[in-house]
């Protein structure tokens, strides 16, 4: 299970107001269309869509596993598909915009498309709003559903900003940056950045829907919704295809298998379509193949090849049917009920409900009367139909179920493990179920068994098989992965020092086990799974640096980490290194930035530093002197500079990877880096050993 968000067109209508926050919508409005979603990550796409957004109502009808409380954000729908449109004319002049074929093909489709729903529906009408459910996305954050929102329409505009800044000048450096490709390691030409990490896969219409991985070669214009698999690919399995005459669908051997395309049916078929998905179509037998012919609005199975292909092998009985899946059975709806047929045609359960599912790890959720229930393979009722929402089993033999508002675990044996749970979110990434109840938390494992008791305030997983943070009363404290108490609640806050498990893989687990403690004054010190305190409660900030591109460096055997203290200049954090085998600060806090970079190849590292210039300085240098410290903080050069690698403002959100890429391939190569002493002064090129030549 994944963490999603919605994007959705809101129009307006005279009793729904998406701008007060107090307002609640659901899909019941009217004026609500979902139109896009994403899972675990906030498409670049929809960013620029939303570049002026603010907060808007939540539109609810989608917080499955609960609601943090977040607002939704929303923009006027013609300025996005304008900024839109900007970015879209700006990238075609891209130098690598060709080397992604379906490219053009999708911005102008997503153009179409957008313009279609955000056209207003009646002259003079307000155009509609886009609006984004962003809730799922908040519980990866610990802060406020409040802070959540104001930080993320913040990096919106900064996101807009860095691309306009871009777009006036004509240029394209750290495109891939801004993008987030770079977060996501995919290249910006590969077609899966474009897809899922910008997002122009992330849309519902069936045009752009499912093509993650392999683009679409046909127009938007081109494409066929009404008959979505008539208009895709033709291929049924079984070296067969459909093909058109005129209004009506036959099949017939596939070029690649027969030149000759020798016909096994005839085109007397209002439609046609496969019976196997195309993920199991490579592993059956040719004879197992199937699909299902519609004639009357009815659809009847057929097989594709063997002695009987082209034979019928039910009646045309069916209203609509489904692909067979991995058990051997599809499902199929006979009027206003649904039941499952097999290849032969047969029937495994006959049509006695109102709907069916799949069938999850041995079991379907089934319905009646409105109501979902579970049954098992052979058909016995497993839970009654008796819930408003019923998701699937996992592989561990529970899943979730709602009645009225309140979620219950459920157990495949028929037992309810717990219920009346305002909340349950599962994580197979940490196994196990997050449940609330009564304005507590616990945890159950994926199996059921349980895991901490429903006691605590909050619980916050730090990565697998590491200790978990746990929070009573408004105090934290740490459990192990067994569920076993570590460090009562004791701390104002605590938060692992490495926050992913993206940060523990770059450093080599570095970072692991230890956390960052706050206490009574609010002061920030290092501590433990056993509570040693390694850093003192002195500094206002304690962090990893953050992790690189480039070769993994040594960084996590020297046990460096930055810390920060407040300045008495400005009130801003000024940062040092802390040296956990020497236990002591080896670097003052005297410095705006000090980021990790790497000095070439191999494993040579050092840092850059910054401090905010005096007045008489920033005469010269600009807003900052910059200096290269080696790993054991000796200058790499004796002067400072106003800017090394690249002329950029250094508190922009993606100055720190910008220049690191600058220093780290030159120097990697056996070139120089360009820098400048003043900020109108003459370029002067770096080299590696700590010389330099004037430009």
């Amino acid at each position: 299970m994944g963490n999603r968000c919605f994007l959705y067109v809101v129009r307006p209508l005279e009793d729904v107001d998406p701008d007060h926050d107090d307002d609640e919508m659901d899909d019941d409005d009217g004026g609500v269309e979902e139109i896009a979603d994403a899972n675990n990550l906030l498409p670049s796409l929809w960013q620029i869509l939303l570049a002026d957004a603010r907060p808007a109502a939540a539109i609810e009808y989608q917080r499955v596993f609960g609601d943090a409380g977040t607002n939704n954000v929303a923009s006027a729908g013609t300025a996005a598909l304008e900024r839109f449109s900007r970015f879209s004319r700006w990238l075609r002049g891209h130098p690598r915009f060709r080397e992604v074929p379906a490219l053009a093909l999708y911005l102008d489709a997503a153009q179409a498309h957008l313009g279609q729903l955000l056209e207003a529906e009646e002259p003079g009408e307000a155009a509609p709003l886009l609006s984004a459910n962003l809730d799922e996305l908040s519980w990866l954050e610990d802060t406020t559903p409040e802070r959540f929102i104001s930080d993320t329409l913040a990096q919106f505009r900064s996101t807009w900003a860095s691309l306009e800044s871009l777009i006036n000048a004509g240029e394209y450096e750290g495109l891939d940056a801004l993008l987030g490709f770079t977060e996501w390691h995919v290249g910006i030409t590969e077609w899966k950045a474009w897809s899922t990490v910008f997002g122009l896969a992330s849309f519902s219409h069936p045009y752009f829907f499912g093509t993650w991985d392999e683009p679409r070669t046909i127009a938007f214009e081109d494409y066929s919704e009404d008959d979505d698999e008539q208009s895709g690919n033709t291929y049924l399995g079984a070296g067969c295809e459909r093909f058109r005459d005129g209004e009506l669908w036959g099949v017939r051997r596939a070029a690649r298998e027969d030149r000759a395309g020798h016909i096994v049916t005839s085109a007397q078929w209002q439609k046609i379509k496969p019976a196997t998905d195309s993920e199991s179509r490579s592993e059956l037998p040719d004879d197992a193949h199937r699909c299902w012919v519609m004639r009357d609005g009815r659809y009847a199975l057929m097989a594709l090849a063997g002695t009987r292909a082209g034979a019928l092998l039910t009646g045309h009985e069916f209203n609509d049917a489904w692909a067979f899946d991995a058990n051997g059975i599809a499902i199929v709806q006979q009027d206003d009920r649904m039941g499952f047929v097999r290849p032969d045609g047969s029937w495994h359960l006959p049509p006695v409900w109102n709907e069916v599912w799949r069938f999850e790890h041995g079991l379907a959720t089934v319905g009646r009367s409105g109501l979902q229930g579970y049954i098992d393979f052979e058909g016995r009722i497993v839970f009654e139909p008796q819930f408003d929402d019923a998701l699937p089993f996992n592989a561990d033999g529970t899943t979730v179920a709602a009645r009225a508002g309140q979620w219950s675990l459920l157990h495949r044996d028929g037992r309810v493990v717990v219920s009346g749970c305002r909340v349950i979110n599962g994580s197979e990434e940490f196994n196990g179920w997050f449940v609330e109840r009564d304005g507590h938390t616990g945890l159950f494992h994926l199996d059921g068994a349980p895991w901490l008791p429903i006691e605590f305030d909050a619980i916050h997983f730090t990565a697998a098989r590491q200790p978990i943070v746990v929070v009573r009363e408004g105090r934290s404290g740490l459990h192990d992965w067994r569920g076993e108490s570590l460090l009562p609640c004791e701390y104002v806050a605590l938060r692992p020092i490495a926050t992913a498990h993206e940060d523990l893989e770059r450093s080599a687990g570095f970072g692991a086990g230890l956390f960052v403690a706050t206490d009574a004054r609010q002061r920030l010190g290092l501590i433990d799974a056993a509570g040693h305190v390694l850093i003192p409660f002195e500094f206002a900030a304690i962090d990893l640096f953050p992790s690189q591109r480039g070769p993994r460096n040594k960084v996590e055997n020297a046990r460096q980490i930055r810390v920060g203290m407040t300045s008495d200049a400005d009130g801003g954090i000024a940062y040092g290194i802390w040296d956990l085998e020497q236990q002591r600060c080896i670097l003052p806090c005297e410095y705006r930035h000090v980021w990790l970079i790497m000095l070439g190849a191999g494993d040579s590292f050092g840092f850059l530093v910054a401090t905010a210039a005096d007045r008489d300085a920033a005469r010269t240098l600009g807003k900052y002197a910059v200096s290269l410290l080696r790993s054991d903080l000796q200058p790499m050069f004796p002067q400072v500079f106003a800017w090394v690698g690249r002329k950029i403002d250094l508190d922009r959100y993606d100055a720190m990877a910008q220049i690191r890429e600058a220093l780290y391939l030159p120097w990697a190569t056996g070139r120089t880096v360009p820098a400048s002493r003043g900020k109108k002064g003459p370029e002067i090129q770096l080299k590696r050993d700590g010389s330099w030549v004037s430009k």
